[in-house]
């Protein structure tokens, strides 16, 4: 394998590691009566069962609901009532994440570049 094909994976991996996302707090959910409110994705942490990540959340007056497990045949439908939710956080779109991951992908190309052209220069 080639030096830039090495360069340009761990390129692919450190931006798909660095995510661009982060948890946002929200609060306070929907009052009894409000509009039912949607989100890509939440982390509900609840009285009982800890931690649990949400995906294609549905936030009620009544209940926080979502599919939870990593693969299609392994997700449940997962439903938590009010009054067992302690914390609701939705996944958001990160700026300075995303700058920062950006600006560290640029800087790497470039160094990795320099120095696959500084190492096969012959003297």
């Amino acid at each position: 394998m080639k030096p830039i094909d090495r360069l340009s994976i761990g390129l692919l991996l450190t931006v798909a590691a660095a995510g661009c996302t982060r948890w946002q707090y929200t609060h306070p959910l929907p009052a009894p009566g409000e509009a039912p409110q949607t989100f890509g994705a939440g982390r509900v942490t609840t009285v009982e069962s800890g931690m649990v990540v949400l995906r294609d959340v549905v936030v009620t007056p009544d209940s926080v609901t979502g599919w939870h497990g990593s693969t299609e045949g392994r997700r449940q439908r997962v439903a938590v009532h009010r009054s067992q939710v302690l914390v609701f956080d939705r996944r958001a779109f990160d700026p300075w994440g995303t700058a920062g991951a950006s600006f560290l992908v640029l800087v790497t190309t470039y160094a990795g570049v320099a120095l696959y052209f500084l190492a096969n220069v012959k003297v």
